[in-house]
């Protein structure tokens, strides 16, 4: 999706997100559901309508199988970084929990719709946060500091860089000697455009040069001006 295509120069990255964004809308959507059945659930039950959990081999098995498959991909990310277990996984093990202790003893027949309810506001909420995140990336969030930090030797006059999906769009502006050369200018931006741009998490990256510090902003949007003065 990244290589450039006539119709999509800058290539097709932010495909990633938005599809992110499509799955927390649906698994939203999904947990209101199931929060609604599980309501319906514990009312019918304080009625005297009490629900038939079916906890036989093949239900158990499917819920273990469905924990183990989660769980694994975990496991190898840990051992790269830091990470916490897939919300997925907490969900199922939840859900089996509950469900045996449903089945089991039949005067807790309410924990697995109560059980049902914190599962799908638990998933809810994690799909929230992620979704959050893809939005603010999609619309240009600012880098941290310490990413836009550079070597104070340096001469930069205005350093920007926001998310252009995932990955970081990056706009430097240096100040170079007026007696400089054009071809000993353009030589030195581009190195400098190349390097940044070797960065992982750099998707492109923009160098302009100029003679002079500026008091003003060279772009007609005003928003660039105030994000660099915040």
């Amino acid at each position: 999706m990244h290589t450039p295509h006539e119709s999509y120069p800058a290539g097709r990255r932010r495909l990633e997100p938005i599809a992110v964004i499509v799955s927390a809308t649906l698994m939203g959507m999904a947990s209101l559901e199931v929060v609604q059945e599980s309501v319906q659930t514990l009312v019918l039950g304080l009625h005297g309508t009490l629900p038939d959990l079916d906890m036989g081999v093949f239900t158990i098995s499917m819920l273990g199988v469905a924990i183990g498959v989660k769980l694994i991909p975990w496991f190898m990310c840990a051992k790269i970084a830091h990470s916490s277990p897939s919300a997925a996984a907490v969900a199922n093990t939840i859900a089996l929990g509950t469900s045996l202790l449903a089945h089991t003893y039949a005067t807790l027949w309410y924990s697995d719709p109560v059980g049902g309810i914190c599962i799908s506001i638990y998933i809810a909420w994690s799909w929230l946060a992620t979704g959050r995140e893809q939005v603010d990336r999609l619309i240009g969030l600012q880098a941290d500091n310490e990413f836009i930090a550079h070597h104070p030797c340096m001469k930069a006059d205005i350093v920007r860089a926001y998310h252009f999906g995932n990955n970081f769009l990056v706009e430097l502006e240096v100040i170079m000697p007026k007696n400089m050369t054009v071809c000993d200018s353009h030589d030195i931006s581009l190195a400098l455009q190349k390097k940044i741009e070797e960065l992982d998490v750099v998707e492109r990256a923009f160098v302009h040069v100029d003679y002079e510090s500026r008091d003003y902003d060279e772009h007609k949007d005003p928003t660039v001006r105030h994000l660099t003065e915040d």
